[in-house]
């Protein structure tokens, strides 16, 4: 059944060029659909003053639990409340009222990574303006260099790289999404030779 099905894959490649053609096609336009969203990225370094007794692999992973446990902290609302009243210029209404909403909104906006073995964390922003990213990246990491002294010993964060904006919109991401669809109609494509296969099969016994 097998070299049958790959006999039959060979004779209708151009099946599946069209399902992954058609995938592609699909979901970039539905991406293209979708409401636009710019990016604004800074990056900052969580420094904590040598500690006496600690060795330096210890210090690095303290370090490092430090910048963890403040990237978890800057997708809560007191983050999100103190960057949305003390930040200037902000669209205010871009987050609902509602506190169940404006946290997941809050949630979907702001993405907080850390470099493992790092204390660097890269905070990027999502807002349908450019200028409004801009701002809340300003804001969240201006909360970052406040609350990090609360979370250890002489620790600290610095500004190593200044707010840097989208040159085009960052979501949805078309590339990525076109190469999904067009996976996705390879794959379509080649189960419904797959089930084409069974009743030749079954037909010819």
């Amino acid at each position: 059944m097998i070299t049958l099905f790959l006999q039959r894959l060979e004779r209708e490649w151009p099946r599946l060029l069209w399902g992954g053609f058609l995938g592609v096609a699909f979901l970039a336009s539905l991406s293209f659909a979708l409401p636009k969203q710019f990016s604004s990225t800074m990056r900052l370094l969580v420094v904590q003053a040598n500690v006496a007794g600690l060795d330096p692999y210890t210090a690095v992973k303290s370090t490092e639990q430090i910048a963890g446990s403040v990237r978890e902290l800057t997708y809560t609302s007191l983050v999100a409340n103190r960057v949305l009243s003390e930040t200037d210029g902000l669209d205010t209404e871009y987050f609902p009222e509602d506190e169940y909403r404006r946290r997941r909104t809050w949630q979907k906006t702001v993405e907080v990574g850390l470099v493992p073995g790092t204390g660097i964390l890269t905070v990027t922003v999502f807002h349908p303006e450019r200028d409004q990213a801009r701002r809340l990246v300003e804001g969240v990491a201006r909360q970052i260099i406040e609350q990090t002294p609360n979370f250890g010993y002489n620790a600290q964060a610095k500004v190593i790289d200044t707010p840097l904006p989208s040159r085009w919109f960052a979501r949805p991401d078309i590339v990525l999404n076109g190469l999904f669809g067009g996976l996705i109609g390879v794959f379509l494509a080649l189960l419904s030779l797959f089930f084409k296969e069974i009743p030749a099969r079954r037909k010819g016994r």
